[in-house]
């Protein structure tokens, strides 16, 4: 604590004597100051404008690319066991290759086909 300051604007929490021996402060008083036209806050709302991000025909090509073997599923349902559901799947769909599945929340799941004429088959005839 700054050793300039006067021990009685800091008064002990309780006294025993019953009445404080320090005058209690004005703290509306303390914390006000002489001219309030020099301390007024001026705020202002400057609204952000959404960010855009760009991008050109070529990434739009080449992100259709990255997932042109990827259809998402559902399980209507009890959520079934990850080895359980693919099992079933590699006996249903006879598919070419072999196909990977990803997890999603709330019974969806992300399949990635080896390729094209599994998706095919499996995009026309389901289960």
């Amino acid at each position: 604590m700054d050793s300039s300051l006067p021990l009685s604007d800091f008064p002990p929490l309780s006294y025993d004597g019953g009445v404080s021996p320090w005058p209690q402060c004005n703290w509306k008083a303390i914390f006000a100051s002489e001219d309030s036209s020099q301390n007024d806050l001026h705020l202002s709302h400057f609204p952000q404008e959404p960010e855009i991000i760009p991008f050109t025909g070529d990434k739009l090509t080449k992100g259709t690319e990255d997932w042109s073997h990827y259809l998402v599923g559902y399980s209507i349902g009890r959520r079934p066991y990850y080895e359980a559901l693919l099992g079933a799947i590699k006996k249903t769909w006879n598919l070419k290759g072999s196909p990977q599945m990803l997890s999603l929340s709330d019974g969806f799941f992300l399949f990635r086909f080896a390729c094209s004429e599994d998706l095919n088959m499996v995009w026309s005839k389901g289960v």
